[in-house]
């Protein structure tokens, strides 16, 4: 798996972990002021700080650094031994988790702008 779909992966969880409400969030925290460029690096457009792995681990210990820098072991540090589909259905709970606050949140905008 390319580094890229990695850091991915990563911010997906993060943001099911509510580190950050989204992408943009999760750049910030890193630093980054500026969504494009952090864009363009996860996207891998621009080459990868060198410091940019080790930062985004720091923000959860849910997930593994051997995985996400080495590419070796699991996305989840406490798992021992392959288990692929589960950290997928890991992410994808995750991810309905993250989808139930995203619905949540459009109900009240659209409350919200009913009442205007």
């Amino acid at each position: 798996m390319k580094v890229t779909d990695r850091i991915k992966i990563t911010i997906q969880i993060l943001i099911g972990l509510n580190v950050g409400k989204n992408q943009a969030a999760i750049g910030k925290l890193l630093g980054y002021s500026n969504p494009s460029y952090f864009s363009q690096i996860i996207n891998g457009k621009v080459a990868v700080p060198h410091d940019f792995l080790e930062r985004l681990i720091s923000l959860s210990d849910s997930i593994s650094s051997d995985w996400l820098i080495h590419n070796q072991g699991f996305i989840t540090p406490e798992r021992e031994t392959p288990q692929y589909n589960e950290d997928m259905v890991y992410i994808i709970e995750l991810q309905k988790h993250r989808i139930q606050q995203l619905e949540q949140e459009i109900l009240s905008i659209r409350k919200e702008l009913q009442q205007h």
